[in-house]
């Protein structure tokens, strides 16, 4: 009986495009498995590897085909885990992760959790640009810096209180999706403005030179908006 025998795993499958499988083999930490299956869909005697779908009847509540153990195999290769923080996994850390964490944060997906909180939100970004990346809050274009040119970047977008969505080089730094002036809080706050690339041991930031800088940007802002 597969309920109570443990040489027996428990899988399901179809047989469509993509070849759907689960398994309750559970991986090593940090470690995935891969598998293939092998085996004739068309005998289907006693039990063994449970699958549904392989004459049609997916869509039938409650009916599975089971195929003898002797008749399907598996074999599992344990491969590296990807670059952390590569969320949409091109092999690199850039600002595409930075915007797919971003709507994690907005829409609650505890799957972009960083921080092992079982939460996604600031706290994650921070992890991300500091440990994963090692840059700052603010480094728009993520060439290791925060300074004027990331500025520059931002409000070329056009996006500072707009009302429209913003990314990771539009400004949207603290991840709410909007540029606005709790992005500049978030950012002058880290500490990174001209400071060049992020040393291994933090440095306290400057506050007074930072906000000076918030209020003469935000001021900028806000003229730019008037003249048009």
């Amino acid at each position: 009986d597969p309920e109570s025998d443990p040489n027996w795993v428990e899988v399901a499958a179809t047989e469509t495009t993509g070849h759907v499988f689960d398994s309750l083999v559970v991986p090593p930490v940090g470690e995935s498995l891969s598998f293939q299956l092998t085996g004739s869909a068309s005998e289907r005697t006693g039990w063994g590897w449970a699958v549904g779908g392989v004459d049609g009847n997916e869509n039938d509540t409650g009916r599975f085909n089971f195929i003898s153990v002797t008749e399907v195999s598996a074999t599992g290769t344990v491969v590296s885990a990807g670059l952390e923080g590569d969320f949409n996994s091109n092999g690199v850390l850039d600002a595409g992760d930075l915007d797919l964490l971003a709507q994690a944060q907005v829409g609650g997906d505890t799957s972009f959790d960083l921080t092992g909180d079982s939460a996604t939100n600031f706290d994650d970004r921070i992890r991300w640009v500091r440990d994963l990346k090692h840059t700052w809050i603010g480094d728009a274009n993520l060439d290791g810096e925060f300074n004027s040119t990331d500025f520059v970047s931002a409000f070329t977008a056009g996006k500072y209180e707009s009302g429209g969505a913003a990314t990771w080089s539009e400004g949207d730094w603290d991840g709410d999706l909007d540029f606005d002036s709790g992005d500049f809080v978030a950012a002058f706050s880290d500490g990174g403005y001209e400071a060049g690339v992020r040393p291994s041991v933090a440095a306290v930031p400057e506050p007074a030179s930072g906000m000076l800088a918030i209020m003469s940007l935000l001021g900028l802002a806000r003229w730019r908006r008037r003249a048009k």
